[in-house]
């Protein structure tokens, strides 16, 4: 989960009760106007892609791209998660006793809302990461801004700023 106005909150916050309710209201944010939304695009892509003769909106809009077709996508899916899934296993296993370790209970479960305030702990304490410290060196405008630079020159994009 990353939303750049939470996560210091996210990463910092003692409270896993406190965390739990912050990614709630996060992720339940304009659900009630989102969730109409999605599921009216997802109807609209699927009338495009009948219309045009396609049976679905993926093989639409796979047609003219490197994996041309929804199997491809799936299977490579497939084969990235095999590779994938026994680090990221280890990765959740080490969270898990850093939690156990925190909290005294050995029966303690990783929740959704302990990942970054766990992740944080072991950057800084197994590698001596000081996130804060390093944000120093990177200050937002600045990366925005060559990041922009970056998109544009690479994918031949243009940035104009709107002033609202």
């Amino acid at each position: 989960m990353k939303y750049p106005e939470v996560l210091p909150a996210m990463r910092l916050v003692k409270d896993a009760e406190t965390r739990r309710r912050i990614v709630h209201a996060k992720e339940s944010m304009c659900q009630e106007k989102n969730v109409p939304l999605l599921e009216d695009l997802i109807i609209k892509r699927a009338e495009i892609a009948h219309i045009l003769g396609y049976d679905s909106f993926s093989k639409y809009a796979l047609e003219d791209k490197m994996a041309k077709l929804p199997e491809t996508v799936e299977k490579f899916e497939e084969q990235l998660s095999e590779k994938l899934l026994v680090k990221g296993r280890e990765e959740l296993d080490e969270l898990v006793q850093l939690k156990r370790e925190e909290t005294g209970d050995i029966n303690a479960e990783l929740k959704p809302w302990d990942k970054s305030f766990y992740a944080n702990i072991q950057k800084e304490r197994f590698y001596q990461v000081d996130e804060e410290a390093i944000a120093k060196f990177f200050p937002t405008d600045h990366v925005v801004e060559e990041t922009m630079t970056i998109y544009q020159e690479l994918f031949g994009l243009q940035f104009q700023r709107i002033e609202a």
